[in-house]
């Protein structure tokens, strides 16, 4: 089980995609998600704007040959084995109802890789920022086909699913 703490990242405000790999800390490795993010924050400095004016933003992940399943709570450690969509997809525009609009996105979704390999993320996007808006925790079972995504603490203490309080 390959386990990388919460880390934030460094996404391209222009759409252009950034690959982030689960089995490793500086997200090179093989099994990778696709990230784009397109974000006019830069529109809060203009003239008659503020930190409350919305802007358009979008947000959307993928895995080719694989995908990703919501996942109901922090406490499922085991991936299912179907129903996984290549891509997820958040879309914000500015002219959208001030009730639905929103600067932050919160997701947590089992993911499957096309070499069988499953893990879990859990992210929070900030479109309001400018240099690190991806936060995302995650877990890797690097035995391909096994859905088992529980792992030991580091301290051997017992099971670490993740908190829910620790974004």
């Amino acid at each position: 089980m390959f386990y990388m703490e919460k880390t934030r990242w460094r996404l391209p405000l222009d759409g252009t995609i950034r690959k982030i790999a689960l089995d490793s800390k500086d997200g090179d490795g093989l099994n990778q998600i696709e990230f784009s993010f397109r974000s006019d924050t830069h529109i809060r400095n203009g003239e008659g704007n503020n930190a409350y004016s919305r802007f358009d933003w979008s947000f959307e992940a993928r895995i080719p040959g694989g995908g990703f399943i919501w996942n109901d709570s922090d406490y499922n450690f085991e991936a299912p084995e179907t129903g996984y969509r290549e891509s997820i997809r958040y879309d914000h525009p500015a002219d959208q109802p001030r009730e639905k609009w929103k600067r932050f996105q919160h997701g947590r979704y089992f993911v499957k890789f096309s070499d069988a390999s499953h893990g879990r993320i859990r992210f929070r996007i900030d479109a309001g920022s400018d240099r690190r808006p991806l936060s995302m925790t995650s877990w890797l079972n690097l035995k391909p086909g096994s859905r088992n995504l529980a792992s030991l603490k580091s301290d051997g203490s017992g099971f670490h699913g993740g908190n829910p309080d620790e974004e």
